[in-house]
């Protein structure tokens, strides 16, 4: 902590230089007094005299109850970036293709940025550093959208926090517990499974697997899932069926559909038997996603139980028909759900759009998107 003799000073230095850079621009409201002293490391007492003086100066204005306004002409701090959304994602966009639900969201943001009349910048967040997020509030970017894949690593939450530091409206794609402080959408997970085993008891299936592979049990949008497994059980007076979880598989070359079916079918079935020689039976399967539904289909070929006539195979995403070839054993899924990816870019556009407004209050916002059961063939 600073002495108390040089704090205001300190506070005082520290402010203008942040001014000075353009850390808030004109007409910005600076973050809370709570919040700067915090950065700072500074008391309340000292930081608060410092305001008062770039108050007196004219570069701040008092506005009350809100806080201190940033002085200046707007209009002429605008720069060429300031119709321009950042997207932060690994992806490279030369070669993006949408074959999954995923890869369907970040398509779906890139046109609503471009059709609304605004810029598209990519940033690759391996290449974003300080120099970047000061760059990016300096150029007064309208805000950054967030891909899923960016908001579930360490090193994506650390510059989505830098980016919150520095005001710069941010939305995620993702419901996640650490993403709580940000404005973000993400897809009824919870929702979309309860509507698909709600169909699949309503069918007579009593024995329902969930093929959740190897994600781990405590992912939160897998909890979505099982919640919503559940409660159609319960509705039901039916004893949810155990997950099926393996180990992490073997790096497999997914250039090479056919061999990789194969492969995977394989490990699947060599975990099915287990279950299947404990005595259990099963009517119906739902796979974690569209990418195992023909390995799936493969594995019970192997078990020999017809994938089509045998058993319901349901998938989730309702990208099956991107995912994999249509050559193989599995005709279609039973019933898919599809988790709408356009609408999920759409919103997550719009909410920024309503940010950057100021049309929302200040806590950060919720969309949940509604899937859609597609009952794709009986």
């Amino acid at each position: 902590m600073t002495t108390i003799s040089n704090t205001t000073e300190f506070a005082l230095a520290k402010l203008q230089e942040m001014l000075n850079q353009g850390h808030w621009p004109a007409g910005e409201l600076l973050p809370s007094e709570r919040r700067i002293a915090a950065d700072l490391n500074v008391s309340r007492t000292p930081l608060r005299a410092a305001l008062i003086e770039l108050t007196r100066r004219g570069q701040l204005k008092r506005n009350e109850p809100r806080g201190y306004l940033v002085v200046g002409d707007e209009s002429q701090t605008l720069t060429p970036m300031a119709q321009t959304i950042g997207i932060l994602t690994y992806k490279d966009a030369a070669n993006w293709e949408p074959n999954a639900s995923a890869d369907r969201i970040e398509y779906s943001v890139r046109k609503q940025v471009v059709d609304r009349g605004s810029h598209l910048i990519q940033f690759n967040p391996d290449n974003v550093d300080e120099a970047t997020i000061q760059w990016i509030k300096q150029q007064r970017l309208s805000g950054i959208i967030a891909t899923h894949e960016l908001a579930q690593s360490d090193a994506g939450k650390a510059i989505l926090n830098q980016l919150k530091q520095r005001n710069v409206p941010v939305v995620v794609h993702g419901n996640s517990p650490c993403l709580a402080s940000f404005d973000r959408v993400f897809v009824d997970q919870q929702q979309g499974m309860y509507a698909m085993t709600h169909w699949l008891l309503e069918q007579g299936c009593q024995n329902i697997l969930r093929l959740w592979g190897n994600m781990a049990p405590d992912v939160y949008w897998l909890q979505m899932r099982n919640a919503g497994f559940e409660q159609a059980c319960m509705g039901h007076n039916v004893e949810p069926t155990p997950v099926l979880h393996w180990p992490k598989q073997p790096v497999m070359d997914e250039q090479h559909a056919a061999t990789l079916r194969e492969m995977l079918g394989r490990w699947i079935a060599s975990y099915l038997a287990e279950r299947l020689k404990n005595g259990e039976t099963f009517d119906a399967i739902v796979c974690i996603s569209d990418a195992i539904l023909q390995a799936t289909a493969r594995a019970c070929e192997i078990l020999g139980i017809d994938p089509n006539r045998d058993l319901k195979i349901c998938g989730f995403d309702n990208v099956w028909h991107r995912r994999w070839p249509t050559d193989g054993p599995l005709k279609h899924p039973i019933a898919d759900v599809d988790t709408q990816p356009d609408a999920t870019g759409r919103a997550m556009v719009e909410l920024l759009e309503e940010r950057i407004s100021g049309a929302l209050p200040a806590e950060p916002q919720l969309v949940m998107v509604q899937p859609k059961l597609v009952i794709t063939g009986q």
